[in-house]
């Protein structure tokens, strides 16, 4: 599916959006059209917010900056004189969402829109993780704290925990 987005109210910010960012078309949100976030399991720096994570950062003092350009999975945000450069896993979902010389707001580890939507950011400079789809098949606390140990997080319905501790007790 192909999303017109002009004809949805949305100003033309794909003009500049690389082949390579356009061919990822679905799927997409059926409200905004945008594309979905892309499914990976890891929830480290530059990949899957973590709703605390994200909470935390919310917090705290943002810079202010535009999205000067992304190549691959390294974007670059220009704060007036200064220029720096983070990595994320969908550089296709922010240049679709923000476009280039769009506004985002960066607070220590989360980059945010012109919308609600933030993506998780790391130093261009540090090592980068590839995504991990393996999906999480145990809720024991102990594969929970290897989760923890080899993912940097997990998202699990609570009552799914309580269910495994409750049998973990007897």
């Amino acid at each position: 599916m192909t999303v017109d987005r002009q004809h949805q109210g949305h100003d033309d910010r794909t003009r500049d959006v690389p082949a390579w960012a356009r061919n990822r078309e679905l799927p997409r949100d059926t409200k905004s059209g945008f594309l979905k976030p892309r499914r990976c399991e890891l929830y480290v720096a530059g990949h899957t917010p973590h709703v605390i994570q994200v909470k935390v950062c919310l917090r705290q003092e943002p810079l202010a900056g535009k999205l000067r350009s992304v190549d691959g999975n390294v974007i670059t945000v220009e704060f007036g004189d200064d220029v720096e450069q983070f990595r994320n896993h969908e550089p296709e979902r922010l240049l679709e969402i923000v476009g280039i010389g769009g506004t985002v707001r960066v607070f220590s580890s989360i980059l945010q829109g012109w919308t609600n939507h933030v993506w998780s950011v790391s130093p261009a400079a540090d090592p980068w993780l590839p995504c991990n789809n393996e999906p999480l098949t145990a809720t024991t606390p102990e594969a929970l704290a290897e989760r923890i140990r080899t993912h940097g997080g997990f998202l699990v319905p609570g009552a799914e925990v309580l269910r495994d501790l409750r049998s973990a007790d007897g």
